[in-house]
């Protein structure tokens, strides 16, 4: 019975006892008023009586429902204290325990101890007891929030955590608690393992690539080499026919290797890509041009349907967009028997600055089943069964071309049925331009030595034998260095000068290309020294690298880039001999025209260009040097350097080489290079 309960019976009961004796006066009104009164408190004093005795008896029960419900609330709490997870300790401030639940001592082993009223350096193992004490050291008003630790009991793991909460009687009580988590700790340990086993199996994978990569490339580029060398002797059409069929193949396996090297930075996210402005035309006709010869081999028309203006330019990446047509031709040709393949390429929208182009790759081949379809972007997926295939391909060009489209903000897709051809459409929206000037690029130079001399680095005989077959066909000596000792040995005993280039392998035993040509540099020998290597190289480890190497050439390559990258060094060892060149800044314009074909017309064009474009390119040097922009200042001398060359303008190629080469080691005082530079310029650019 509550309190509220009491009054109201109370009141009820005084009531009463108001209305009886009004009812008992009413009725002695004419009798004996002694009579009356003794009566009336006789009848009071009674029903006093009975209120007493009923508020008694009233109280009584609402304490003794009380208390039940306090006995209740206890015995939860304590049931609910001693089953909880957590074990729960109260320590008074001298450490010593008030509280302790059955889960406190059963986690620390101690169910057979009594341990209320004793002190916690007793049986508190010494890691929570030091915890305990250093919660003790903190400020009171730090503690708001718990303190909690991780401590490791034998091969247990228990989180500890304390907090203080203080009492009515304003003495601070310590709350301590703690969790066996044990499970988690482990199943953390069990994750991290697994982490650190799939880096390991991650790293061992790009290993494995890379190894894999240099393995096959290193007999590929021999294949390669010597196809080419064959190709250039007296053959029968027979021989012919297979020499094709041996470049065929080969470029089949290179193009495989790189997919799967693209596929493997894809998922890396390393591939990056570099715009440059091209003629969209350009581009256009020099896959007209590979692919022409393909389609009409299969009897395939190779059809094209061009609305743009011609002189469109775009700013992408030329290499990666080609790769994507590339890709989507070859396909196209690979499933089409009869019929044609169109390339379409038309203008959707189009801006002050930008402009969005669609570009289609339609074919009359076996076309797709629609549940197929969706797939066809999925890595190693193929429609056709691995069994009954009929054309070759691992299922890697569709989900590379489909990253490289986005990767460059825009969509690729497929429409097709069964029986009734494939179209292959995507759209891409870049920065352009118009420009009506037609923009040849150099041709590479044909390479004409002089009897230089040029050290082969290669630890495997084949591959030097390629190059020295190619390199004797120039007129340039060779001498070979099977290892990085050998080539160090070889490169002190001749000494300075006399080597117009180093081609240094990379992948090699005992000493590596990287350790072999940073010994070279230390040796003084300043020769060139150019990677000529199977290892994957992208332009995070060439820039890595280019104080080491002027140039890197991979494996497997045509002879026009070896020869392409070497020009520079030969033109320029050649212009030391005064037999062989005057003084006159125009020596070499006679190879070069003969590299242009034969075009004095085309030179003239090309040279024209040059002066017109690098006029004041000493004082743009000059300005970037002034600004500490020496990187710039380099790129612009290599870039002269190569264009110099190519034009026959052998002096000034030596004299931007030689400034190059001060900015790349780091000197301080450039001015004998830079006076010798403008001048060796103003030869060429005030003629």
């Amino acid at each position: 019975m509550k309190k509220n309960d009491t009054v109201i019976t109370t009141i009820t009961c005084v009531s009463s006892i108001f209305i009886i004796n009004i009812i008992i006066l009413l009725f002695l009104h004419n009798r004996d008023l002694s009579t009356g009164v003794a009566i009336l408190l006789e009848n009071s004093l009674v029903i006093f009586g009975l209120l007493l005795i009923t508020m008694f008896v009233a109280e009584s029960i609402r304490l003794k429902k009380m208390k039940g419900a306090i006995s209740y609330y206890n015995d939860f709490s304590n049931s609910v204290l001693q089953h909880a997870e957590n074990g729960l300790a109260v320590l008074d401030e001298t450490n010593n325990f008030e509280f302790v639940s059955g889960r406190f001592k059963e986690q620390l082993g101690l169910n057979d101890v009594s341990l209320v009223g004793c002190n916690a350096l007793e049986y508190l193992p010494k890691s929570i007891y030091r915890f305990l004490m250093e919660y003790r050291l903190i400020p009171h008003s730090e503690t708001t929030e718990p303190v909690r630790q991780t401590l490791q009991l034998q091969e247990s793991f228990f989180e500890v955590s304390a907090f203080g909460v203080v009492d009515k009687e304003n003495h601070t009580k310590c709350i301590l608690t703690i969790y066996d988590h044990t499970k988690q700790v482990l199943m953390e340990q069990q994750l991290v393992d697994q982490l650190e086993e799939m880096q390991f199996h991650i790293e061992a994978k790009e290993s494995l690539l890379a190894n894999v990569s240099h393995e096959l490339k290193t007999p590929l580029n021999a294949i390669i080499g010597l196809s080419q060398i064959l190709e250039q002797t007296r053959l029968s059409d027979r021989q012919k026919e297979l020499v094709s069929k041996i470049n065929t193949s080969s470029d089949y396996l290179l193009n495989l290797i790189n997919d799967v090297l693209d596929f493997s930075k894809l998922k890396k996210g390393a591939i990056s890509l570099e715009s440059s402005h091209f003629r969209l035309r350009d581009l256009l006709t020099d896959l007209e041009t590979t692919f022409r010869p393909v389609a009409s081999q299969k009897g395939l028309h190779l059809l094209t349907d061009y609305k743009f203006d011609p002189d469109l330019c775009l700013n992408l990446d030329r290499l990666r967009m080609e790769q994507v047509m590339v890709n989507l031709i070859n396909n196209a040709c690979k499933f089409t028997d009869a019929g044609y393949v169109r390339i379409r390429v038309s203008v959707l929208k189009e801006f002050q600055d930008t402009i969005t182009i669609k570009t289609s790759i339609e074919d009359t081949g076996i076309g797709i089943e629609p549940e197929n379809l969706s797939g066809i972007f999925t890595e190693f997926y193929q429609a056709e069964g691995h069994l009954t295939k009929m054309h070759q391909g691992a299922g890697l060009g569709l989900p590379i071309c489909k990253y490289l489209v986005e990767h460059m903000g825009g969509t690729l897709w497929a429409e097709s049925k069964k029986g009734m051809g494939s179209t292959f459409c995507f759209t891409l929206t870049a920065p352009k331009y118009y420009s009506s000037e037609e923009e040849v690029e150099p041709p590479a130079p044909v390479l004409r030595g002089h009897g230089e001399k040029i050290l082969v680095v290669e630890d495997t005989p084949i591959n030097y034998d390629v190059v020295e077959d190619l390199l004797i066909r120039v007129n340039l000596t060779c001498e070979h260095a099977d290892s990085g000792l050998s080539a160090l040995k070889m490169c002190e005993s001749a000494g300075d000068g006399y080597y117009s280039a180093i081609l240094m392998d990379i992948h090699m035993p005992i000493m590596d290309g990287y350790e072999t040509a940073r010994k070279i540099k230390e040796m003084g020998i300043t020769a060139p020294i150019i990677a000529l290597t199977a290892t994957n190289m992208d332009e995070e480890i060439q820039m890595r690298y280019q104080h080491l190497f002027c140039d890197f050439i991979l494996k497997p390559f045509k002879y026009t880039q070896l020869y392409n990258v070497l020009s520079p060094c030969v033109a320029a060892t050649a212009a030391d001999s005064p037999d062989e060149l005057s003084e006159d800044p125009y020596a070499g314009k006679d190879t070069a025209i003969e590299n242009l074909g034969g075009s004095i017309a085309l030179y003239e064009k090309h040279l024209t260009r040059f002066k017109t474009n690098y006029a004041h390119a000493c004082e743009t040097l000059e300005d970037h040097l002034t600004s500490g922009q020496r990187e710039q200042a380099r790129i612009l001398a290599h870039s002269i350097k190569g264009l110099a060359g190519t034009l026959g303008l052998t002096y000034l190629a030596r004299s931007a080489e030689a400034l190059e080469s001060a900015i790349d080691n780091g000197e301080e005082n450039l001015s004998p290079q830079i006076t010798a530079f403008r001048h060796k310029l103003r030869q060429v650019t005030d003629q």
